[in-house]
């Protein structure tokens, strides 16, 4: 007997607390965990996350449970700062391994920016078209969940290097300048490959087909996996101790380590050549690639696949884990009436879809959202859009909205000083002194609004047959214009396929190597202080200059590592002067002249070798 009473008790106050606010941790139906690596361990600026036992449901079941029920969390900080993020219908739990499509399990992520302790209270709502919702109130409350609550506490991260996670990178936001910015103030320069943009039709992740004729072809592969990524060229980049999974569906020879390509290709680009981002469509149906979509079936929009998207996770995470920021597109012009519903573009069905990408991927740190590649929305339609993400954002990640051609420079002049927008998407065939007007241009009407664009170039036009024109023609002109951001584009001469083909990236030679060397010693200079001067380039047509006048400059020229003339009449004192080489990268080099005293237009000398290829100089006062 005595040892009954105390179980009975405890059940007692179980059940009671269960229904109330706090729970024994003994009792209560919530497991708090980091991530795979540590679970026991919860860091700043890693995934936590909060998994609940919810509803039994399934991905299928009427009423639609993506609709009729709403998890979300809001979490405290040691400082009282709040924030509410939403959450997701988990299935078992474990479904991105189990491939289960039903269960009662119901999960929050959250990403914490501070060291300490934290609290958290769930809200657990159900009700017809609950989750798209703005009404906090909506629906009636489900009671077993509603108004639990409990604390964790937060260690600093373990990471360094380009882990994004890392205690001195953090948030990747727009924080009011041109370009973007690390938490503790850094900037964050955008450059990465456009191309495969259908990257998600992996035949890796579960319940993925494709349904036209574009996309890599392999002998030997089942019937059903043919025109899908494989990344087969990328199983050797992949590490042990890298992520890994089994699909649960498909053809029984190709379902075990079926991520093991898709990780080594991210090893590739990040780890192993420093790209920093990657150009991800999220939802391809009814356009080029035809073989991305985050539900259940190629046709379905209402129902979410629970294990394709914990799959996704995964890959995600690694990419941030090899310092890899993704731009997720969420449609294109040929699908971007797709998820209209009720004769609306943000009706009932693309409100789920963007709750559902910001409940299982907003604690990213490193992304950007993308209303629509070549879009056709209106421009009081990509407002409302942008709008409604950024209200269930709590992060307030980046919003771009991508297009091309005259509609660009028609959209940005609508879009301009609207704050729910933060960077561009250009896709464009400019190039040389081109690119140098358009991003001065737009830096300079958007910071006249107080609400400043990173001015990025993305599917920026180039061409199989010359890998460096795109370097030289286009890359760097970007940069020393002054973007943030720079993705490029690959096509055949004769078709546009090769967007969706590309399959091995080592194909692209030298394109990730030089655009890793470009991100990584550009972001040594102090960015945030320097704007576009070329008025103070002298007889060099083919330069580009990026300055903060009388403190430093940063100089290219397309065609040869001489003649380079700097007017430095308004300032004085003496100058160091070092240069970058856009093809090797390496330490900053000294040529012939080794440094320059200010007052008169001055020649910076030649470079330390091959002064018929393109060059950056680097030029800064000398300190005391």
């Amino acid at each position: 007997m005595k040892e009954r009473i105390p179980r009975r008790l405890i059940a007692m106050l179980c059940f009671v607390q269960f229904i109330a606010i706090q729970t024994p941790e003994e009792c209560r139906a919530v497991d708090v965990r980091g991530t795979s690596e540590a679970p026991d361990t919860l860091m700043r600026w890693h995934r936590v996350s909060l998994t609940f036992d919810g509803p039994e449901t399934s991905e299928t079941a009427q009423p639609n449970p993506y609709y009729q029920y709403r998890l979300d969390v809001t979490f405290e900080g040691p400082n009282g700062q709040q924030m509410t993020v939403p959450g997701f219908y988990a299935a078992d739990g474990n479904a991105g391994q189990t491939g289960a499509n039903s269960g009662n399990k119901w999960r929050a992520y959250f990403s914490p920016n501070q060291v300490g302790e934290w609290n958290w209270m769930v809200s657990f709502r159900e009700g017809k078209d609950v989750s798209i919702s703005a009404a906090p109130q909506a629906g009636k409350a489900w009671a077993p969940l509603d108004g639990q609550s409990g604390t964790f506490t937060v260690v600093e991260s373990d990471k360094s290097g380009r882990d994004f996670r890392s205690p001195e990178k953090g948030l990747i936001l727009n924080r009011g300048h041109h370009f973007l910015t690390y938490s503790n103030g850094d900037v964050f320069l955008k450059g990465g490959p456009g191309v495969p943009e259908n990257m998600l039709g992996y035949y890796g992740f579960d319940n993925t087909t494709s349904h036209n004729k574009r996309g890599p072809l392999y002998d030997d592969i089942p019937k059903s996996e043919i025109y899908l990524h494989r990344f087969a060229g990328h199983t050797q980049d992949w590490e042990p101790g890298d992520p890994d999974w089994s699909r649960n569906d498909g053809p029984e020879e190709t379902r075990e380590n079926a991520g093991r390509n898709f990780i080594g290709m991210l090893n590739y680009l990040g780890r192993q050549n420093g790209v920093s981002s990657l150009y991800i469509m999220t939802m391809s149906v009814e356009d080029d690639g035809d073989d991305t979509y985050p539900t259940i079936a190629h046709e379905d929009k209402e129902h979410y696949d629970v294990s394709k998207l914990d799959q996704w996770e995964i890959a995600f995470t690694h990419a941030e884990a090899v310092g890899i920021f993704m731009h997720l597109l969420l449609c294109e012009a040929s699908n971007d009436k797709y998820y209209n519903s009720e004769g609306l573009p943000l009706g009932r069905v693309r409100k789920l879809f963007f709750r559902e990408m910001v409940s299982r991927f907003g604690h990213h740190l490193a992304f950007q959202l993308d209303l629509g590649e070549e879009n056709d929305f209106t421009y009081d339609e990509l407002k409302e859009q942008a709008a409604w993400i950024k209200s269930i954002d709590a992060y307030n990640h980046p919003i771009s909205s991508h297009n091309r051609g005259p509609k660009l420079v028609e959209m940005w002049t609508a879009l301009v000083g609207d704050p729910n927008f933060d960077m561009t998407a250009v896709q464009s065939g400019l190039g040389n002194q081109k690119i140098y007007e358009f991003v001065k241009e737009w830096r300079e009407k958007s910071g006249a609004t107080g609400h400043p664009l990173v001015i990025s170039g993305d599917e920026i036009h180039g061409t199989m047959t010359d890998y460096d024109k795109g370097r030289v023609e286009k890359m760097w002109p970007w940069y020393l214009s002054g973007g943030g951001g720079y993705e490029w584009y690959l096509k055949k001469p004769e078709n546009h396929d090769y967007d969706q083909i590309i399959d091995d990236y080592r194909i692209t030679k030298t394109m990730p190597k030089h655009i890793g060397i470009a991100v990584s010693e550009l972001t040594k200079l102090p960015l945030l202080e320097m704007a576009p001067h070329n008025e103070l380039l002298v007889d060099m047509p083919n330069g580009f200059c990026l300055a903060d006048p009388g403190s430093v400059y940063a100089i290219y020229d397309q065609r040869k590592g001489t003649g380079f003339q700097l007017n430095l009449n308004d300032s004085q004192g003496e100058f160091t002067v070092q240069w970058i080489n856009p093809r090797e990268g390496g330490d900053w080099a000294t040529g012939s002249t080794s440094t320059v005293t200010g007052g008169s237009v001055v020649d910076l000398g030649n470079a330390p070798d091959s002064l018929k290829s393109d060059w950056c100089c680097i030029v800064s006062r000398k300190t005391k």
